[in-house]
C-alpha cells in the first residue's frame, strides 16, 4: 500500500508506531507506519507530548491530508464545530470589528473564512 508523511507536534498524550489513528477533518482512518522524532532523522518507536514529529501513515492518497489537519486517537477524535465564541484583545485597530464583518481565522497552520456574528 501507499504511504504519506505528515509533520507536526504532539500536543497531548503520545503516539506509537503501529497505532491506529484518525485524521480530522474528514475522518480518515489509517495507521502510523513509522515515527521520526525531534528532527533527529532517526526512527523512534514512540513520541510524547511536546515532540516535533514526522509520521509516516499507511494511506494511498496523501492529497487527502490538508494543512492544519489533526491526527487523533480513533477513540477520542476532535469535535468539529461551525461556531465558537472568542474574546479578542487588540492593541491598535484602525477600524472596529462590526457584526457581519468577514474575517480570516488562523489556528496553528489552518485558516478558515468566518463572519463576526
Amino acid at each position: 500500500g501507499g504511504e504519506a508523511v505528515v509533520t507536526g507536534r504532539v500536543t497531548s498524550g503520545f503516539v506509537r508506531a503501529g497505532a491506529k489513528v484518525e485524521v480530522m477533518y474528514g475522518g480518515i482512518k489509517t495507521a502510523v507506519k513509522s515515527i521520526v522524532r525531534n528532527s533527529g532523522g532517526e526512527k523512534a518507536s514512540f513520541a510524547l507530548a511536546g515532540d516535533a514529529v514526522e509520521l509516516t501513515l499507511a494511506h494511498e492518497d496523501p492529497s487527502c491530508f490538508e494543512i492544519g489537519s489533526v491526527v487523533c486517537s480513533p477513540s477520542s477524535v476532535i469535535r468539529v464545530s461551525d461556531k465558537f465564541e472568542v474574546k479578542i484583545a487588540t492593541l491598535e485597530l484602525a477600524l472596529p470589528f462590526t457584526l457581519g464583518q468577514s474575517v480570516v481565522v488562523h489556528c496553528h497552520a489552518a485558516t478558515a473564512q468566518a463572519k463576526i456574528g
